[in-house]
C-alpha cells in the first residue's frame, strides 16, 4: 500500500511508481513496475511532494520532495533497462510540493515549493540530462506550492494556485512574468491543456467546485461549469475521446469518486461507479485508452489496490484497428507513415453483418505524454484509403517529445503505440514546431 506515491508511464507502456507512505506511516524508497513486480530502490526514500518526469531518454527523473519532514534537495535518475537509481548533483535548494515541467529542449523546470518547514521558495532550476547538472532558471514571481505548471503550445509554462495570481516562465529568454489572475486560489487543484490550446483549472482550495479556463492567447479568463461537488487532491486525466477525467478528492462531505467533463458541451457527468472514493492516488493513462488508478488513502487507511477506468463504448476487441508499424525516426515536420490492419472500418447494415467500408477514414491521434494535450492529425491530400497503411499530410504546430499515437476508425480506438518526435533542425526553448 502507499499514498503521495509518483506514477510514470514509461515508454515500454509500463509504468513506474515510487516512494509515498505506506499504512504504517512509513516513508517508502521502494519502487514498483505495473504491469510487473517491485523494481530497484529509490537511494533516498520520499514521502510525499516529490516529482517525476519522462525524459526523452526514456529514464525518468524523480526530484525534492521530503523525508522526515525535511525537504530535500536531493534528485536521482531511474534507468528502465537495468531498472536501477543513480543521483544527479544536488538543486540549490530543497523542494517539497514542486512543480517539474519536462521542455521542449529536453530539459526539466523545477518550479517552487515548500524549502524549508513551511517556508515557499521562488527559485526554479533547470535539469539537463545531457549534462547531468542543474543551472538557475530564475525566480517566480510570487512563492507558491502545491501549485500547478502547464507547458503551453507555445513552448512558455503557465503556473497558477497557491493564490490567485498566475505567471509564465519563457524558456528562449529564461525569464519569468506576470499573467492575468484566477477568480479563485486553486492549489491542490489540477490543470490541465485542452486542445483548443485553454487551459482547464479544476477544484483545490479550500474545497472549491469552481473551473476556469484560461486562454493565453488573450491573457484572459472565463468559467466553466462548476463541479457537481467542491473537491480538492484529485487527479485529471485526458481520456482519448478528448473529455477529462477527475478521479478522488476529498470535499466537505468527505472523500470523492470521480466525474468526467466535456469541453465540448461545457458539461460534468458522473464517471464509472468502479472508481473508489481516494485523495493522494494517482492516475495514468494506459497504451490501451484505460486509466490506471493507484493506491491513495482515505479515512480507512492507505490503499495498495488499483483500478482501471475504461472509457467504454461497449465495442468488442476485434473490431479495433491494429497499428503495425510506424516510420522512425520521426521528426515535427515530415508525415506520419503507419501500417497495421482495419484502418478502414466497417459499416453495420441492417442485416447486422459487417463489411469493409471504403468510406471510413482513420482518424490519427496524437497525445502528449506531457501534457495530455491531444492533436489530430489529418490525412495526406489525395491520399488513397486503405485498410492497412496510412500516410499523414506533414506534421506541423507540434513541439518535441513523446506522443502517444492512436487510430480512430469508425470511433473504434486502437491501442497506442509511443513514438517520439524529434526536431529536424536546431531547436531552441520556447520555439513552436510551425517555426520549424
Amino acid at each position: 500500500p502507499r499514498t503521495s506515491h509518483t506514477a510514470t508511464l514509461l515508454l515500454n507502456g509500463q509504468v513506474l511508481v515510487a516512494g509515498g507512505i505506506d499504512n504504517t506511516n512509513s516513508c517508502l524508497a521502494s519502487a514498483e513496475i505495473y504491469p510487473g513486480t517491485t523494481t530497484g530502490s529509490l537511494a533516498t526514500a520520499r514521502c510525499d511532494g516529490h516529482t517525476a518526469t519522462l525524459l526523452p531518454s526514456g529514464k525518468v527523473l524523480v526530484a525534492g520532495g521530503e523525508n522526515a519532514s525535511v525537504a530535500l534537495a536531493s534528485a536521482e535518475i531511474y534507468d528502465p533497462v537495468n531498472h536501477s537509481w543513480s543521483p544527479t548533483g544536488p538543486l540549490a535548494v530543497a523542494h517539497r510540493d514542486h512543480t517539474a515541467t519536462l521542455l521542449s529542449s529536453g530539459k526539466v523546470l523545477i518550479a517552487s515549493g515548500y524549502t524549508s518547514g513551511n517556508a515557499q521558495t521562488t527559485v526554479a532550476e533547470l535539469y539537463d540530462s545531457a549534462s547531468n547538472s542543474w543551472s538557475s532558471a530564475g525566480n517566480l514571481g510570487t512563492a507558491r506550492a502545491h501549485h500547478t505548471a502547464t507547458r503551453l503550445q507555445s513552448g512558455k509554462v503557465f503556473i497558477a494556485g497557491s493564490g490567485t495570481s498566475t505567471e509564465i516562465y519563457d524558456p528562449a529568454s529564461n525569464t519569468w512574468s506576470g499573467a492575468a489572475s484566477a477568480s479563485t486560489d486553486h492549489f491542490f487543484g489540477t490543470a490541465t491543456l485542452l486542445t483548443s490550446g485553454r487551459v482547464l483549472l479544476v477544484g483545490g482550495g479550500a474545497y472549491t467546485a469552481v473551473a476556469e479556463l484560461y486562454d493565453p492567447i488573450s491573457n484572459s479568463w472565463s468559467f466553466a461549469t462548476s463541479l457537481p461537488a467542491p473537491r480538492a487532491g484529485h487527479t485529471a486525466t485526458t481520456l482519448p475521446s478528448g473529455q477529462i477525467l477527475i478521479a478522488g478528492g476529498s470535499g466537505g462531505s468527505g472523500y470523492l469518486a470521480g466525474v468526467v467533463y466535456d469541453a465540448a458541451s461545457n458539461t460534468w457527468t458522473n464517471a464509472a461507479s468502479a472508481l473508489v472514493p481516494r485523495a493522494h492516488h494517482t492516475a495514468t493513462m494506459l497504451l490501451s485508452g484505460q486509466v490506471l488508478i493507484a493506491g491513495g488513502n482515505d479515512n480507512g487507511g492507505v490503499f495498495s489496490s488499483a483500478v482501471r477506468y475504461t472509457y467504454d463504448l461497449g465495442i468488442a476487441d476485434s473490431r479495433r484497428p491494429l497499428i503495425g508499424s510506424i516510420n522512425s525516426p520521426l521528426f515535427v515536420t515530415q508525415p506520419l507513415e503507419l501500417t497495421g490492419s482495419g484502418f478502414a472500418g466497417d459499416s453495420e447494415g441492417s442485416s447486422g453483418g459487417t463489411n469493409s467500408s471504403a468510406t471510413n477514414s482513420p482518424l490519427v491521434q496524437l497525445r502528449s505524454i506531457e501534457t495530455e494535450q491531444i492533436a489530430w492529425i489529418s490525412p495526406a491530400a489525395n491520399s488513397s484509403r486503405s485498410d492497412t497503411s496510412y500516410t499523414s499530410a506533414p506534421l506541423s504546430g507540434l513541439l518535441p517529445g513523446a506522443y502517444a499515437l492512436s487510430v480512430l476508425v469508425n470511433a473504434v480506438p486502437s491501442n497506442a503505440q509511443i513514438i517520439q518526435l524529434s526536431s529536424d533542425t536546431i531547436f531552441r526553448d520556447g520555439f513552436n514546431g510551425n517555426g520549424l
